[in-house]
């Protein structure tokens, strides 16, 4: 697979808030383009043989935030992105039900860190 991945401008802003909205179908316009303002970190987007397919957000603690469009789901896309991304002291949280998230990270070759209040820590080497 020959993934893109590229830093997130202005013009991602909504197509982002559509993806997120995948799974937080409560999340407002407004607090979108709040955080969208105020996030310091890295905002990436991955590409995919056409449009776009992913967000990683490294935020300024190093804590990974990824997201796989439903349409790309179960083609290897998360798992190309944590590689990508992958340098020491970049760690995430996996909620302990998502499953695909965490067999992404292993196959990624980040390593599980313990158990935190029903999520999975995976650090990055």
């Amino acid at each position: 697979m020959d993934l893109i991945l590229r830093s997130a401008g202005s013009a991602d802003e909504k197509w982002v808030y559509d993806l997120a909205r995948e799974r937080h179908t409560d999340l407002s316009v407004e607090s979108h383009r709040e955080w969208w303002r105020l996030h310091q970190g890295e905002s990436l987007v991955a590409h995919s043989d056409g449009p776009a397919v992913g967000h990683v957000r490294i935020d300024a603690d190093n804590e990974v935030h990824i997201t796989v469009a439903s349409t790309a789901r179960g083609q290897g896309i998360g798992t190309a992105m944590l590689r990508r991304v992958r340098r020491p002291g970049l760690w995430a949280r996996v909620h302990d039900s998502n499953e695909a998230s965490q067999r992404a990270f292993a196959r990624a070759g980040w390593h599980f860190a313990g158990d935190l209040d029903g999520f999975q820590l995976w650090r990055s080497s």
